[in-house]
């Protein structure tokens, strides 16, 4: 978020940037439970029940960055919403049905690109990484079935985790650690290995995040257009 500064007023430009950012975090969280055309259309009562009110569905923020100009002060922060109040604003408004439910899933796929090294974002929890092209395509497609992906880049500083939870490799336990922490239900884990731009190797597995049980695994090969498809199209086909 922004905040101008008014008066060499640092405070309360920092204040204006974080209010700035709890929209920003609200909106989004919105859009994952109605939609973005929902969001468009029900958007003047929106702003005027919930977006106009953010500290009433802020359940905790932590600031990672900050810097400033003369002219103004901007932070980047991990914020978690109240889930259950803008649940219940939303079910008030007519806009959510009582009996919807979804299903937090976590994504734990470390990512291989032919002539890179693995990326995975539980080695350093503690610093925002970029989404990766399997994060992406499986977002998309969960989403497109109903569930919630779990915002991974928040991280609380009071949680602790053991220093093997940071490694590529985890035990199953491991993972449901890790969904336990964020407030995830389930955990795909798994891998996904990426050959040029047209084929990509997958192998995922669901845990259950109460009892770190396997509910569902397989492994598959996607091979796409390169023309049309590339690494996503590849991933989303396997």
């Amino acid at each position: 978020g922004t905040g101008a500064i008014v008066d060499e007023n640092i405070a309360l430009a920092r204040n204006e940037a974080l209010s700035e950012a709890f929209v920003k975090a609200i909106e989004e969280y919105l859009i994952q439970r109605i939609g973005s055309q929902g969001v468009a259309n029900n958007f003047q009562r929106l702003d005027e029940e919930i977006l106009s009110r953010t500290q009433e569905a802020i359940q905790d923020y932590q600031i990672i960055s900050e810097f400033r100009t003369e002219r103004y002060v901007r932070v980047l922060a991990k914020v978690r919403v109240n889930e259950a109040v803008l649940d219940q604003k939303l079910k008030k408004m007519g806009l959510l049905e009582a009996d919807t439910v979804q299903i937090a899933v976590l994504f734990m796929v470390s990512e291989k690109k032919e002539g890179f090294s693995t990326t995975y974002w539980w080695g350093d929890p503690s610093r925002p990484a970029s989404i990766t092209q399997a994060e992406l395509s499986l977002s998309r497609i969960f989403e497109e079935r109903g569930f919630r992906v779990v915002n991974r880049s928040f991280f609380p500083p009071e949680e602790t985790y053991d220093e093997g939870m940071l490694s590529l490799t985890l035990s199953d336990e491991q993972v449901a650690k890790w969904g336990r922490l964020l407030s995830a239900q389930i955990v795909i884990a798994g891998e996904a290995n990426l050959y040029g731009l047209s084929r990509a190797l997958v192998s995922l597995k669901a845990i259950k995040v109460t009892d770190g049980t396997i509910i569902a695994q397989g492994f598959r090969e996607g091979i796409s257009d390169s023309t049309t498809g590339g690494e996503e199209s590849a991933i989303g086909l396997a």
